[in-house]
């Protein structure tokens, strides 16, 4: 299925649609030591994977969005994702930050700018964060944008927010 990118501007950030070209780059950053251990899947992933899943997977899904957040120049500070579940009304949010571009907000502004993205292509009702227990800055980001504890799932922690009115 062919699939258009989408991009999603805002005054602090832009949310570019992930393509094949970004391969290397995602896979650099979801296998950069320290970073693997906090997913659902923690493990170093390899080329061919992301390739596979971008292709049998992701580009056949118009419930799921990846984005490579990148700076208002162009520069990539990170990728974040919205996944649309349209019988609960939710969206699943995630994001990572390239480690040397943490701590500077950049996670923050692209959790903000997802959020948006979602509110203004699907009826939200609610968001939903999955974090790692042990991902205290993460955690700490999550609770600060108005995030609450749900539930707990072994190592993880699911937290929720109301979509905006």
């Amino acid at each position: 299925m062919n699939r258009e990118p989408v991009q999603w501007e805002e005054n602090d950030v832009i949310l570019r649609e992930i393509t094949a070209e970004d391969t290397e780059m995602i896979v650099e950053w979801r296998s950069a030591s320290g970073t693997y251990r906090f997913f659902k899947n923690p493990r170093k992933i390899t080329r061919e994977e992301h390739i596979l899943w971008f292709t049998q997977q992701y580009m056949s899904n118009m419930n799921r969005f990846d984005f490579i957040v990148c700076t208002p120049s162009g520069e990539p500070v990170g990728s974040a994702s919205a996944v649309w579940k349209p019988e609960e009304r939710k969206v699943e949010v995630s994001y990572l930050t390239r480690p040397e571009c943490r701590r500077q907000g950049w996670a923050q502004k692209a959790l903000r700018a997802v959020c948006r993205f979602s509110q203004g292509r699907w009826p939200v009702r609610e968001f939903v964060a999955v974090v790692h227990r042990q991902n205290t800055a993460s955690a700490e980001l999550i609770k600060g944008q108005g995030f609450t504890i749900e539930a707990e799932n072994g190592v993880f922690c699911i937290y929720r927010k109301a979509a905006e009115k």
